[in-house]
Order: structure tokens, then sequence, then C-alpha cells
């Protein structure tokens, strides 16, 4: 069975007050069993003469097609390429699915290493899908990184207008229903709405002020036009999002009982082995380790998000502070025959609030 899905939702970015702390990271997965098929469309608004599909780094042992033909196949991979007025897509399949497929993968134009426009993708091949259906699954990751206090807005665009607006957390049950209006623009709490038509289509925008922990999380935008079209996307709240090379190592004051989420950024592309590690980072204190996408061992958990060199996401979590959990710790990428790439932050833990009443005034540890 041979498939090709299509995007139909694209959420664009902007801060409300122009922080620049947050961040968006993207990818795009097909889920596929083996034997399947799978085809890839990668779009762009831009024409070339030379297209190229390659897995993890791109570099010359990674080249699986390179050419300036419409059409190329080398062993089980194939490329095609379509040009429009608007658009031109560079298709790309993979047939008979085993799990060395398992991977991230790359499709554009241009050179691999200097592509002008370029599509990154993740296969995952298992056995079989979980819901028992056949047929190639595909899931679009949308998240959106900010820090505690900041203020976020994502633009929904859809293809025609609309009258009922709708922005919504999680399943968008009843319960999880942020506001739903005809109007215009809308406000409750933090959570606002804005409606803009466009010719053709129209913008829903959505926003939160002052982020908080508690707003990380799946969220949904909606337009009932013809019928109830949805937009999907994860917000995630971080203590700090960690990038480039401070000069000083981030340091985190919690109490017993908090969480701790920290996004570390890194420049760098292909399949890695994830760590996080505490103080010296030897065997014994590596707190959860994985190759997948994500992993979670006790009270700690890790996960990949990326999109491109410049977007390479891992979030590290503690749950349920304690004060043995002070100490020096790592978020890294081990990569093979080359350093790892890491980050590293403190986390101060202590029992609370003290108060001395007959001074009038109290002192946070």
């Amino acid at each position: 069975m041979t498939v090709c899905p299509t995007l139909i939702c694209f959420f664009f970015l902007s801060l409300q007050d122009g922080n620049s702390g947050l961040a968006k990271a993207q990818i795009f997965i097909y889920t596929g069993t083996e034997g399947e098929d799978i085809r890839v469309k990668c779009s762009s608004s831009q024409s070339g003469n030379t297209k190229f599909f390659c897995k993890n780094e791109c570099k010359q042992g990674d080249l699986l097609i390179e050419t300036s033909d419409v059409t190329a196949q080398s062993g089980r991979y194939g490329m095609e390429y379509e040009t429009s007025k608007l658009k031109t897509n560079v298709s790309v399949s993979i047939s008979q699915l085993t799990r060395s497929d398992s991977g991230l993968y790359r499709c554009g134009l241009g050179r691999p290493l200097s592509a002008a426009s370029y599509t990154d993708f993740r296969i995952r091949v298992v056995d079989a899908l979980q819901d028992g259906n056949s047929g190639l699954a595909k899931a679009q990751i949308l998240i959106y990184t900010g820090t505690e206090g900041e203020d976020i807005r994502v633009t929904c665009p859809f293809p025609s207008s609309g009258s009922t607006k709708v922005f919504c957390k999680n399943d968008c049950k009843e319960k999880d229903l942020l506001i739903e209006t005809s109007n215009v623009t809308a406000q409750s709490g933090r959570y606002r709405i804005k409606y803009e038509e466009l010719h053709p289509g129209a913008d829903v925008s959505v926003s939160i002020s002052q982020l908080t922990k508690s707003d990380s999380g799946w969220y949904s935008c909606g337009l009932n036009g013809s019928t109830m079209s949805y937009g999907h996307f994860r917000i995630t709240v971080v203590d700090a999002l960690l990038t480039g090379n401070p000069p000083e190592v981030k340091i985190f004051h919690k109490t017993s009982g908090d969480n701790v989420v920290v996004a570390c950024n890194f420049s760098v592309y292909g399949d890695n082995r994830l760590y996080f590690c505490k103080e010296r980072c030897e065997d014994k204190d590596i707190l959860v380790e994985t190759s997948d996408l994500s992993a979670q061992r006790d009270r700690y958990s890790i996960e990949y998000v990326g999109r491109s060199p410049s977007e390479v996401f891992v979030y590290v979590t503690i749950s349920q502070l304690t004060r043995s959990d002070s100490g020096l710790y790592r978020c890294g990428l081990e990569r093979p025959f080359s350093p790892d790439h890491y980050h590293e932050f403190r986390i101060n833990v202590t029992d609370g609030e003290f108060h001395v009443e007959n001074e009038y005034y109290y002192l946070c540890l």
C-alpha cells in the first residue's frame, strides 16, 4: 500500500511582547509497518535543478538519491519532481519498509549540505500499528517552547471563512473549552481569540498571556465553516531554554515537591543517543538515556524534537523534587566519532519558606 500524506495546517508563532525566549520546533513523523511502501511529498515555493534524498546528517554515506532528472530510482528509493505556478514538489519514496529504515530523513532542492529548500521528517517502522489499522500513519508535532511569565500567540490559517471560533485544550471536550465565540475577538482570563477574514481563507489567532507550567499540553484552534476544522499544537512551558555557550551555569532554586523542566537547544542533525545525567555523568550517574524520541525512568524523562540543524531540542524533566536532587546536571547528545553536545545546569532544592514572625519578615530558601 502506498499513501501520500499531505500537510493541512501550518502554524506561525509571533510574540506579543517581542520576547525572543519563545522557540518553535517541528518534525513530521511517519509510522508504518514492515513490508509497506512510503511516499512523502516535500513542497517548496522555490524551483531548482538538483534534487536530493538523504538520511541522518546527509553526508556522503547518507545520500540516497541526488539527481537533476525529473525522476530517479536507486534500489528501494525513488524520487519524482513536479512543478506548478505556485510551488514545486519533490516526492520521495521507500518500498518494502524494514525496521532498519527507521530514522531521520531529508528531501529538498539544491545540494544536501547547502540546500536551498528542504523538509525533514522521521520514519518509524513497527511490527504493527497499535490501533490495528493498516496503512501509513502520519503525525505532525508542532511544539512551542516558552518560559514562565511569557506570552504566546499562535495563528491557525484555514482555507475558507467560518462563523464559530474555538480555542480548547486536550480533547476539546466541554471541560477543555477555553473560548467559543461567534465574535471577531473574545477574551476569557488569560486566553484570547481573534478572527481575521482573508481572501481567500481566514486566520484564527489564539493567545495565552503570562504562561505557567500548568499551561503545558495539547491545544486546538477551530473554525466552523461548512464543517468544523481544527489545527493542533502543543505548548511546553519550561524553567529555562538553554542555548549557545553561556558564561555561567544556570541555577534553579526549587522547593521539595516541585517539578523542573529544561529545554536544551543544539545545532546538530541526525540520529543521536539522548542522555540526562547528574554530577560526573559516569555510568552510575545516568538518569535516563535513549536512542528513541523519548524515554522515562522513574521521576526522570527525556524527549527529542527537531526540525533543522538550528532547531533541535532535548527536553529533560524531574518530577517531585527532593533535597537529594540538589546538584549539577547535564542534558546532552552523544554522537559517534565526535564530541558530545551538552548543556549543564544546577538545581538547589530546599524544604521551602521559613517564617520568622517576631521579626515581621520571612525568608525563602
